[in-house]
């Protein structure tokens, strides 16, 4: 109704956007599920995923090269993926993996860095 400004167009594109980067959904998230090869190389800081947490993430080749996860809940974290390390700035943290994921706890507060 008021061209050039639509706001389900323009807010529509954004979350196209961010979901090609990043899904969060029935507790797991998903990095990178939809990447335009265009885009083989790039970075992002602070897209939310579900359950509490805040993600940068940095890419080459298609790959990833840096991951950081910040967790605001203490939550329980999912991360579909063959195999990856996890840890904070002091320690290595367990991690399980079961059905194509990673899964490993977090504390309120703390971020954790994935090496894929």
């Amino acid at each position: 109704m008021h061209p050039p400004f639509q706001i389900d167009g323009n807010f529509g594109g954004t979350a196209g956007i961010t979901e090609a980067l990043l899904q969060s959904e029935n507790g797991e998230i998903i990095l990178l599920p939809a990447l335009p090869k265009e885009w083989s190389e790039g970075s992002f800081k602070g897209l939310c995923a579900r359950g509490g947490f805040v993600i940068d993430l940095e890419w080459k080749d298609s790959k990833i090269t840096a991951c950081h996860i910040h967790s605001k809940c203490g939550k329980k974290c999912r991360i579909v993926c063959d195999s990856v390390k996890v840890h904070t700035a002091s320690s290595e943290v367990q991690t399980l993996y079961t059905d194509g994921a990673a899964e490993f706890d977090t504390e309120t507060g703390k971020t954790y860095t994935l090496t894929f």
